[in-house]
């Protein structure tokens, strides 16, 4: 399996996020460099997470504008990334929860030829009033393929979260 190179974001008070979106990456992804960026967080969840998970790359920053915000965190995390030899990506917030299917998208990442400019993500982040989009909220699937639902005592639920997934080789340059 390639290295893959995980770039979590936590601001304020999601220690119990942060802490169950790590648990996800580490127990569903073997070969895994984190590196958790905490914006500016006084939550003793959220400052804990380097005592408690001492192999991920721990980065406190006290000042989130003078750091570029959350593209600044994205840009140096993928330059850690690169720096510790990974060759597959994921751009996480942290409040993002799934199962062993992920590896199904770490294996299309791990398909993409150099020439090719690929990146995989969730379909939806529940954007928008519309009725179509609050229907669509619900479900994941690849194309192809009847999606799937997630339901919580035979409720649905809304699919939460952001990340993408791409090849380090999209970044190098010829």
């Amino acid at each position: 399996m390639k290295k893959c190179g995980v770039v979590i974001t936590t601001y304020g008070n999601n220690g119990i996020y942060a802490v169950q979106c790590l648990e996800c990456y580490l127990r569903n992804i073997s070969n895994v460099f984190i590196v958790l960026y905490v914006n500016g967080s006084k939550d003793e969840k959220t400052l804990n997470i380097k005592n408690k998970y001492p192999n991920i790359e721990y980065v406190y920053i006290e000042d989130q504008h003078k750091e570029g915000g959350l593209t600044g965190t994205w840009n140096k995390g993928i330059d850690l990334c690169i720096e510790n030899n990974c060759e597959i990506i994921f751009l996480s917030n942290d409040d993002v929860f799934f199962d062993s299917s992920v590896q199904h998208i770490i294996s299309e990442a791990s398909k993409c030829t150099e020439n090719e400019m690929k990146y995989f993500g969730p379909l939806t982040n529940n954007p928008g009033p519309t009725k179509i989009n609050k229907s669509m909220q619900y479900r994941l699937s690849p194309f192809n393929h009847t999606p799937y639902e997630c339901k919580y005592k035979n409720y649905n639920v809304n699919i939460n979260g952001f990340f993408m997934v791409f090849p380090t080789h999209v970044l190098k340059k010829n």
